[in-house]
């Protein structure tokens, strides 16, 4: 009895255990949320994205390349390398539900040939080769949520040849302070608050930018070696009375020198709000501190100094 009883102490310990994450890496898990395969399936609507990378493969792509394409989603990147005519692609991902829905599209286009999915985390992949191009698209808005910057640094580590390319080659991130009643009052529900958190902003209409627009960084991924952080102070001059409830991120990313993607090829702005909003008049010079490390979520702070 008492042995029945520890198996199955053990077998559900076991099952606890492969649900854990660690930062941003999942170990196997008998059952994985669908919202990266629901997520992943809904960016196949996205064409001007698709076809901007579609150019931008087409132009880098020759029939001896070995492709990789990290964070491979659907494949629909893995697939477009195969028909540019690549030698060899494949496509990995930490979800096991895109792996396995990848690797059944790869069948339905009789692609299987050419292009190997495998389910596995960036860093933990290990390749008896080393890649031409790499493929790599988890942008996001400012780099802050998705992984783009943690994988091409391992990219460059580890798994692209001396004289390999990458897609993108680039990210720019530019920011702005902006009043937004509608972000600022979204953590408040009746008498009950939240703690406030970068949103993503449907619609511009839905902010008022209080000055022009500044970069916040460049990063070329082929110089991407280190870690990175970002931790800069921008001043803005304020071109209208008002009051700021945070900043509004956004990003461009070049493919190739050719090719611009830009966020109205599928992403939305993202919000990060203050602690504290602050009344600003025409013509004040104000200096926002920004930090944060892309990839950590809840890295991030927004200041403006007095």
């Amino acid at each position: 009895m008492m042995g029945s009883v520890l198996s199955v102490y053990l077998m559900l310990l076991k099952r606890i255990i492969s649900t854990i994450r660690y930062g941003n890496k999942m170990t196997n898990a008998s059952y994985d949320n669908p919202f990266s395969l629901l997520h992943a399936v809904n960016l196949l609507s996205q064409q001007s994205r698709i076809n901007k990378f579609s150019k931008a493969i087409d132009e880098v792509v020759t029939t001896d390349s070995i492709v990789f394409d990290i964070g491979t989603g659907t494949g629909i990147l893995a697939f477009l390398a195969a028909k540019a005519g690549a030698e060899s692609v494949i496509g990995i991902d930490v979800s096991k539900q895109n792996i396995d829905y990848a690797r059944r599209a790869s069948k339905a286009n009789e692609l299987d040939d050419r292009v190997k999915f495998i389910h596995v985390h960036f860093d933990d992949f290990n390749p008896e080769i080393k890649a031409d191009i790499v493929i790599c698209e988890m942008l996001s808005s400012m780099l802050l949520v998705e992984q783009q910057i943690p994988a091409m640094r391992r990219v460059n580590d580890s798994l692209l040849g001396n004289n390999g390319t990458t897609i993108p080659k680039s990210t720019t991130v530019y920011v702005v302070p902006v009043q937004s009643e509608y972000m600022w009052n979204r953590f408040q529900t009746g008498d009950l608050r939240f703690p406030k958190m970068p949103q993503s902003v449907g619609g511009l209409n839905e902010v008022d930018d209080l000055a022009d627009m500044q970069t916040l960084f460049h990063v070329e991924y082929r110089d991407l070696n280190t870690d990175f952080h970002v931790s800069e102070k921008l001043s803005f001059e304020i071109i209208t009375d008002g009051f700021v409830h945070g900043i509004v991120g956004m990003f461009e990313a070049e493919l190739t020198p050719e090719v611009l993607l830009r966020p109205e090829d599928g992403w939305k702005h993202l919000f990060v709000p203050i602690k504290q909003e602050k009344r600003v008049r025409k013509g004040e010079i104000i200096t926002i501190q920004i930090e944060y490390t892309p990839g950590e979520f809840d890295s991030i702070s927004v200041a403006i100094e007095s």
